[in-house]
């Protein structure tokens, strides 16, 4: 909890469990704005020594509200979220989805661990530029990432456009 919160700058919860964190991430058909969908959603919680994992893929655009109240339905049950660039892109984009689609919640509105601020403190020193793109391909060895990320959006519009998802 205190190397979090250190880390962080936030506060977490006095009954602080890994138990009790929620972590997210969204794939999304842009990088903001009102016409901006998350239309896949990745939920992980952690139970016992098992660890879950939910893929929540909307299929067509009538499918939003459901994904969204699903997640409402799983996040509620978590004290803490933690994800990667959460803070600055996921949840700001999933409460105006809430709003756009008339879901009253405050499901996402609890401590938050952001692990690519935590990220950018820990390696700032070892990377010239320490953005979302250089973290990935260094501390990962993952070439491509972001051409993979348009690959699963340009796959998502051709299974819509199509009928075919």
């Amino acid at each position: 909890r205190e190397t979090v919160m250190l880390m962080q700058g936030d506060d977490m919860p006095e009954d602080f469990s890994p138990e009790r964190i929620l972590y997210l991430d969204t794939e999304t058909t842009g990088l903001m704005g009102a016409g901006t969908v998350a239309f896949e959603v990745g939920l992980g919680w952690q139970e016992g020594e098992a660890f879950h994992v939910r893929q929540l893929v909307m299929r067509d655009y009538p499918e939003e509200k459901f994904l969204l109240e699903e997640i409402v339905r799983v996040a509620e049950r978590f004290d803490v979220v933690c994800s990667f660039n959460g803070k600055t892109f996921d949840l700001p984009l999933l409460k105006n989805r809430f709003i756009m689609n008339r879901i009253r919640t405050t499901c996402l509105d609890k401590p938050h661990i952001d692990l690519l601020h935590i990220a950018r403190r820990v390696w700032k020193l070892r990377l010239r530029r320490c953005n979302l793109t250089n973290l990935t391909l260094s501390e990962r060895n993952y070439h491509g990432g972001t051409f993979i990320s348009c690959a699963v959006f340009a796959d998502y519009l051709l299974a819509v456009h199509s009928g075919s998802s």
